[in-house]
């Protein structure tokens, strides 16, 4: 006969499942063993498994230490469960025990349940994504539990009450899948019964007429009633007040009285407007919105005032006005609440230079760079008065952190006309150094090795907070050699004047393998391909780095929605290495429309520029044959291009990390001077070679056919049509941009050389290199300078859909798309060239500074296109300049440009509109 513990339910705390566990045993047991002479102590003679979904696999019987023929123990037991518990896998846990001569243990487990999909049922249309966003208790992702479920049906009552809906009911179900520990929960929603505003009165000091007041209100009568939207009316109603002077305003619902015959409710909205707050600021101009901010609350007068001083001193000096006076008061006349700030702001000054004295320790290079700038930039306006009144208390807090504890720094100016140069002189002090590292308590490694991980040395800085980051590079060095459990102390000890001993204590833990690796949650995916990612096998040291890694590289997969690790201890010395997943969807589908037109927009009237829908589609299947491979499907149908690529994406080749895909590519695109159809093969492999640097090849195989030509048959290589092409194509980029859609300071810079060659019987005998260069520059706050340098040499035999071309929003802004360069002499129509040299400057600054993604920028660019590397002039370089706005977005900006050709035919001036989304490139 077996017993089990009755008390347990799924979603309780590992800490309850443990309980549970050895409150059977303790039923369970028999009490004997005390004494050696009562019989012989029982043996295990069997130990199974049952699991609510599925069968347990030996990954998991691994986390149970009991084998058949282990002398029985409640001890043996209890650590079993306490493991199972520490898995994180199991929401109950329950041990059975036989009451034979020997011993047949019985684990039943449940896992812990995952909320797959959550779906709203009702009568009445309701605002289904707002519900789902106000439910905290269960979202899809998350752990499952039946008291959850309950919660969850409270915070929907909740919600619809503050809706308008009273007197809701709703019902949770939980569907449970057969095959996984996942459920679908569906909630049945009976909205209830609205009400009608019947009455809607105010009290309190309202000071106001109250028309004013019920005009920013939605809430009327005659109208339902909705709790939430009654708080948007009271924030509605304080904001008005506030912005006539009353920063204290209070506006609250004091009554609300239902007629549930009716239908109906009276409403009491009390609203006491307070002080009236009147903020002067008398000499100069500056936001009052900074100011009135400070006393929409009662605050202590003093803090107040000199709050104000600061903000306005703050701004002042951004401008310009370094040697501003403020000063302040309060002024009390009944109601009225008066803060007066006058303001001397004194002349307007440019900040020429900054020069340091008394450094002995740093050289004025050493601290430019420290403290992030460089001399040469002051000329463009390279720092604000702001950041110089705070570079005192900046440059001492660095001194600090180099052991020059009474560092002070006194800030002067030199004055020159209306410019100014800044002068810090500084009082570095004696530096408290260390004299002596001691290191005390390793066995497993020399005092040696570990000082090498840390920053601390004899005759360094000393500086107490940097102890405590080597405390932690030495657990880390630790936990990355495989120890857990490992504890270090530092404490420091003065010998003398400015020189401290510093002495670390290690109490090394245990080095720990990894002696089972558990793998739960995958449905669809392979363990080899988990096991690929995780650089960790069985009986490998635990090593904290190798582990964190795994979980990185299973993330970066993109087939799971969540990776978690946990370490199960099965011994002093040995851990298992629990991994539990959740897959993500595994189908995707996307549509996008948008319009083209045939040429570049000439007119003003929008609709007299021949636009045109263009629709693109995504189909992508992901882990497919359960290895991370992706299987997609990509089309686009427009104006000017139809295409269609099938691409096999997968991380690994031939167990290599290597991330390659196969594409099978059918399109056709009409250009200004030709159109084409090309059916086309490739291979493609991208291998990253360190954080910033990638490396990519292509194999490709096209075949192109000329379906139309606008310029002359002799301006074209290959005159015969189809043309077939075999190339390999390597490209290396390196990207240090803070971000790749909206950078601000950093470079990009890449080189791709592409050899054509006649293989298998093809025409293709050519060779490309094209190399680009962007540089960002942060001039000042919210000012940037960007460059771009792109050069293009081709040789041998190019058809025309091989040329280099520019001209258009993303090269060259002087002319329509692909015009640049040489031309045919009978149509006029761009033929493309084997040179390309284009340099292009954008400068971009404030537009508006209260809207920070809007930006104005001037442009420069000159550069050409050329038949061949013979045919290279400078004079022959074209000049083109214009403006434009810019508009930040997830995507890119949304880019407004008109760009001046200065070298057009004729001795002209060609304007050029642009509207485009996303950086040049």
């Amino acid at each position: 006969m077996s017993r089990s513990a009755r008390d347990s339910r799924p979603g309780r705390a590992a800490s309850s499942a443990l309980a549970a566990g050895l409150l059977v045993l303790v039923l369970s047991a028999r009490p004997v063993w005390a004494d050696p002479g009562e019989g012989p102590r029982p043996v295990i003679a069997r130990v199974l498994f049952r699991l609510d979904v599925g069968q347990a696999g030996p990954e998991l019987e691994a986390l149970v230490p009991i084998k058949p023929g282990d002398p029985y123990s409640l001890k043996l037991v209890r650590d079993a469960v306490r493991r199972l518990s520490g898995s994180g896998l199991f929401s109950d846990i329950k041990v059975g025990r036989s009451s034979d001569p020997d011993v047949t243990l019985t684990f039943t487990l449940v896992r812990k349940l995952t909320v797959r999909t959550i779906k709203f049922q009702s009568a009445t249309v309701l605002p289904t994504e707002e519900l789902a966003e106000n439910l905290s208790s269960l979202r899809a992702g998350t752990d499952f539990a039946p008291d959850k479920l309950a919660r969850a049906e409270s915070e929907i009552r909740d919600f619809l009450k503050r809706e308008g809906f009273f007197e809701s009911r709703v019902r949770g179900l939980a569907a449970r899948d057969a095959q996984a520990p996942a459920v679908d929960i569906t909630f049945e929603v009976a909205p209830g019964r609205k009400y009608t505003v019947d009455k809607l009165t105010f009290s309190g000091d309202v000071r106001i007429a109250l028309k004013d007041v019920q005009k920013r209100m939605s809430t009327r009568e005659g109208k339902p009633y909705s709790p939430s939207g009654l708080d948007k009316d009271r924030t509605a109603v304080e904001n008005y007040f506030k912005s006539l002077g009353y920063q204290r305003v209070q506006a609250a619902l004091t009554e609300t009285l239902f007629h549930e015959a009716q239908g109906t409710v009276s409403l009491n909205l009390q609203v006491d407007a307070g002080d009236l707050v009147k903020v002067v600021v008398r000499g100069a101009k500056v936001p009052l919105s900074m100011l009135t901010r400070i006393w929409q609350e009662r605050v202590f007068e003093e803090w107040g005032l000199a709050e104000g001083e600061s903000r306005i001193l703050s701004y002042l000096r951004k401008k310009g006005y370094l040697f501003a006076i403020v000063s302040s008061s309060v002024e009390h006349q009944g109601p009225l609440f008066q803060v007066t700030y006058d303001i001397d702001p004194g002349d307007k000054y440019h900040i020429r230079s900054v020069v340091f004295e008394g450094m002995l320790h740093f050289s004025v290079k050493e601290l430019q760079a420290l403290l992030g700038f460089q001399e040469g930039l002051f000329a463009l306006g390279g720092i604000s008065g702001e950041r110089v009144f705070s570079l005192p208390q900046e440059i001492e807090g660095l001194y600090r952190f180099y052991g020059f504890a009474q560092a002070a720094v006194r800030l002067d100016f030199y004055r020159k006309g209306r410019s100014v140069t800044a002068i810090f002189s500084l009082n570095e002090g004696p530096q408290q150094r260390i004299k002596e590292v001691s290191i005390v308590g390793t066995s497993e490694f020399t005092p040696a090795a570990l000082l090498g991980q840390i920053a601390s040395r004899p005759g360094g800085a000393f500086f107490q907070p940097r102890l405590q980051k080597d405390v932690e590079k030495l657990r880390t060095f630790y936990l990355n050699q495989g120890f857990r459990e490992t504890k270090i102390d530092v404490s420091a000890a003065k010998l003398e004047d400015d020189l401290s001993s510093v002495v670390f204590s290690v109490d090394e833990g245990q080095r720990v393998k990894v002696e089972k690796i558990v793998i739960t949650g995958q449905r669809v995916t392979r363990r080899a391909t988990i096991l690929r990612e995780l650089k960790v096998r069985e009986g490998d040291i635990a090593r904290q780095d190798v582990i964190l890694q795994a979980k990185r590289n299973l993330e970066k997969l993109g087939i799971f929605s969540e990776v978690k690790l946990e370490e199960v201890p099965l011994g002093p010395q040995a851990i298992s290495l629990v991994i539990s997943l959740r897959e993500d969807q595994r189908n995707y589908a996307g549509l996008g429309i948008g319009l083209e037109t045939t040429s570049a927009i000439r007119s003003a009237d929008i609709w007299n520029n021949n636009l045109s829908p263009r629709i693109t589609a995504e189909l992508i299947r992901s882990n497919m044959f359960g290895n991370a491979a992706q299987l997609s499907l990509a089309a686009q149908y427009g104006l000017r291009a139809k295409r269609g690529v099938l691409a096999f994406e997968q991380p690994h080749l031939f167990n290599l990390v290597l991330h390659n895909s196969i594409e099978v590519m059918l399109e056709r695109e009409h250009r200004v001077s030709y159109e084409f159809e090309r059916q086309g093969v490739s291979f493609n492999a991208i291998k990253p070679l360190s954080k910033d640097t990638v490396l990519m090849s292509t194999l490709q195989w096209a075949r192109t056919k000329l379906l139309s030509l606008e310029i002359a048959p002799n301006e074209v290589d290959r005159q015969f049509s189809p043309y077939s092409k075999t190339s390999l194509n390597l490209s290396l980029s390196h990207d240090r941009r803070d971000d790749a859609l909206n950078p601000q300071r950093g470079s990009f810079s890449s080189a791709a050389l592409e050899w054509a060659f006649p293989l298998f019987g093809v025409e293709s005998n050519f060779q490309k290199l094209f190399f680009k260069h962007q540089q960002f520059w942060v001039l000042r706050p919210h000012v940037n300078l960007s460059a771009l340098l792109r050069l293009g040499f081709g040789r041998g035999t190019m058809p025309i859909h091989e040329r280099f071309f520019a001209g258009g929003s993303n090269s060259f802004r002087g002319e329509y798309f692909d015009e640049l360069g040489p031309r045919d002499t009978d149509s006029g129509k761009p033929v493309g060239g084997k040179l390309l040299a284009l340099l292009n400057f954008e400068l971009t600054f404030p537009f508006i500074l209260a809207i920070e993604d809007l930006s104005c920028l001037v442009f420069y660019e000159v550069g050409n296109v050329f038949s061949s590397r013979d045919d290279f002039q400078f004079s022959a370089l074209e000049n083109a300049m214009g403006f434009g706005l810019r508009y930040k977005t997830p995507l890119g900006p949304l880019r407004f440009e008109v760009g001046l050709n200065l070298n057009a035919p004729g001795g002209g001036r060609k304007v050029i509109p642009f509207i485009t989304v996303g950086n040049m490139f």
